[in-house]
């Protein structure tokens, strides 16, 4: 499967780690009054037990109903703003202003060449400020978003109108 915008951007400068099951259930249902996880709040939006919560963040969500739907409702915050913003905290505090290379494979589809639908490399640098349009446009925008920009940076660098079919994407 063809990786994502997003995903190549979450693992551009160390950002890439996945949240263990404490991390998710904090990120989505927040801390409590005394500091730790909310065990209350996602218990009763899950339908189990604030015990059954701790195990989960300690011994990790099982492949339960309940389980499912805690991934589910992570898998939709992430493509929330916040979500975005907090996945990409550290790839933006790290990268920003910053000069970056990309490494595109995969189609490069231009009107009237006749190198269309095959496999391709490409290798561009972005400026400081092509690499901040790309951060920013991955924290608010949707991945169809992040994937218009990429274009028009490509564009921005010979490769006008083009439209990118990506198989891989290597940005460091």
């Amino acid at each position: 499967m063809p990786k994502t915008v997003f995903d190549t951007l979450r693992q551009f400068g160390g950002g890439g780690a996945a949240p263990g099951p404490a991390e998710i259930i904090r990120r989505l249902y927040g801390t409590g009054p005394r500091g730790g996880l909310n065990t209350t709040a996602a218990a009763a939006d899950l339908g189990v037990s604030a015990r059954t919560v701790r195990r989960w963040a300690l011994q990790g969500i099982p492949a339960s109903p309940a389980g499912g739907q805690i991934r589910q409702n992570y898998q939709t915050w992430e493509t929330t703003p916040t979500g975005r913003d907090t996945i990409l905290r550290a790839v933006n505090t790290a990268k920003r202003d910053q000069i970056t290379a990309v490494t595109f494979l995969g189609k490069v589809i231009i009107s009237n060449d006749n190198r269309n639908n095959t496999i391709r490399t490409l290798n561009f640098t972005l400026s400081p400020a092509e690499t901040n349009l790309l951060l920013d446009t991955a924290r608010v925008g949707s991945e169809a978003d992040l994937h218009a920009a990429l274009e028009y940076l490509a564009g921005e660098h010979g490769l006008g109108g083009a439209s990118l079919d990506i198989a891989d994407l290597n940005i460091r």
